[in-house]
């Protein structure tokens, strides 16, 4: 992926404070041969350097985490903005 240089994180330092702090994202799979993404809160272990998640059972990528590998976006802060 390219990043340019103005937003290239410097240091694991600031990714993982980023990830600890932005808990929130999407991951994206290949489900039968077509694209698939869901939105799930993440956990980020510093010791082990795994990023956790959960999603249903329901949910059919559960599947395909365990042969192929995934991306996942953490897009930083978020929140609601009112029409009113």
């Amino acid at each position: 992926m390219f990043i340019p240089r103005y937003f290239d994180a410097d240091g694991q330092a600031k990714i993982v404070k980023f990830l600890h702090d932005n808990s929130f994202g999407e991951f994206i799979t290949i489900v039968d041969g077509k694209p698939s993404a869901t939105h799930a809160p993440c956990l980020f272990d510093d010791g082990s350097g795994v990023l956790s998640f959960h999603i249903a059972k329901a949910n059919p990528q559960w599947q395909a985490i365990k042969s192929q590998q995934l991306l996942f976006i953490v897009n930083g802060p978020r929140g609601h903005i009112s029409p009113t």
